[in-house]
């Protein structure tokens, strides 16, 4: 534990990966899925808001998917792509934030 905290940055096969890299690893993970989720929920949100017919066919599905737990969607996805960093993406980029979760 003191190797990783004394270089964080390294990327030694001996002592494994620094703390610094496994948290820009993280960041890099919730920023992808933050941006995923910015681009196609921004213009999703504004054609929800603007038109009735968005409104009706896309509430359904916002409402089943909902109740969802977060920790819930990491198995899910963990399953269907094998890949914990991209599950973790995916995670990020389809669990909800906000005043309305």
């Amino acid at each position: 534990m003191a190797t990783l905290l004394r270089s964080p940055f390294s990327n030694g096969r001996l002592n494994g990966k620094g703390i610094g890299v496994q948290l820009l690893a993280s960041l890099q993970r919730v920023g992808i899925g933050f941006a995923l989720a910015a681009a196609v929920g921004a213009p999703v949100g504004l054609a929800i808001g603007t038109s009735k017919r968005a409104w009706q066919a896309v509430n359904p599905l916002v409402n089943l998917l909902r109740p969802v737990s977060p920790l819930a969607w990491f198995p899910i996805w963990l399953t269907v792509f094998h890949n914990a960093p991209r599950a973790a993406i995916w995670v990020i980029f389809i669990t909800p934030c906000g005043p309305s979760s």
